[in-house]
């Protein structure tokens, strides 16, 4: 078995050896370029230029990183982020920071927390809306100072013509109204704007609809010539206001409304006919005085003719 012939140790093996671990493709060029750009041998032994070498090698790595660094900052600067975002190296939270993102969130709790207060305010006030009763029109069923809740969206409705009247060619004469919930019924208390005043809101009972005869005699009332049963009335003696109304026919946008207090009620006998326009909503609930008789949701009574 043959074996390859060694070179003797000797310092210049060592020092070629030194430069191949050095310049593994150059070991045999021992120059570098000076700062003046003239070629200069190398100098000194073995471990002060491998270790110069080792030196050189880790600044321009620690440089490139910085560099690097300093170009992600400067990138997402430019997109308009924040560089500690997008740094190798963000800055560490500290309890500052917690805190101040704490308040942001107690904060932004609180705006929105009166934001939706001030919507479901506004949604149930247009659903619903409370009134202080005062006088004695509608008494026994209802007393000064007495609260009700008022039902506004029982009595929507839509005047079918009015939008008939908007296409070019159609004739649509008078009113039409289309109660989507199905309108006031006989015998309801309604709620509305007085005709005379419509600052002042009135409550009355309905008697009478469009296109129906309505009269009083004798604190009766009297529809289409029939007689009502009305078992919520009071009945008294007469006194200030009359009794008596002529035979009316209701027209198509009204309805004839009466207090329960007949002899003490001022209602269509003395001002008219209520236009529909008028209507805010129905008697819907009575809330204060707390647990009295006839606390809670008002009954619907609906008018029968009399037998």
């Amino acid at each position: 078995m043959s074996q390859e012939p060694t070179q003797p140790l000797s310092v210049e093996n060592i020092e070629q050896a030194s430069q191949h671990l050095a310049y593994p493709n150059n070991y045999n060029v021992r120059t570098v370029p000076s700062a003046d750009g003239d070629i200069e041998p190398l100098t000194g032994d073995i471990t002060t230029n491998t270790e110069m070498v080792a030196h050189s090698f880790n600044n321009s790595g620690s440089a490139t990183a910085s560099e690097s660094v300093a170009q992600d900052e400067m990138v997402a600067t430019e997109a308009g982020l924040d560089p500690t975002l997008t740094s190798e190296h963000p800055a560490e939270s500290g309890p500052e920071v917690s805190k101040a993102k704490h308040r942001k969130s107690f904060w932004r709790e609180i705006v929105e927390t009166i934001i939706l207060t001030i919507l479901i305010f506004f949604l149930v006030k247009s659903l619903v809306q409370n009134f202080r009763i005062q006088g004695t029109s509608m008494e026994p069923n209802f007393h000064t100072d007495q609260y009700i809740l008022v039902n506004k969206v029982a009595y929507f409705h839509i005047d079918v013509n009015a939008f008939l009247r908007i296409i070019p060619g159609v004739k649509a004469d008078g009113v039409h109204n289309l109660w989507l919930f199905g309108g006031p019924h006989r015998g309801d208390v309604i709620v509305f704007q007085y005709p005379k005043a419509p600052e002042d809101d009135y409550i009355k009972r309905v008697i009478a609809f469009p296109g129906e005869t309505v009269a009083v005699h004798h604190n009766i009332a009297y529809v289409n010539g029939k007689p009502l049963a009305e078992p919520y009335i009071k009945q008294e003696e007469a006194f200030g206001y009359t009794s008596e109304y002529p035979d009316t026919i209701v027209k198509p946008d009204e309805l004839f409304v009466m207090g329960d207090n007949r002899n003490g009620s001022s209602d269509s006998r003395i001002w008219g006919l209520l236009p529909v326009n008028n209507i805010i909503g129905k008697a819907w609930f009575d809330y204060w005085p707390f647990f009295r008789t006839g606390w809670g949701f008002i009954p619907e009574i609906h008018s029968d003719f009399a037998h």
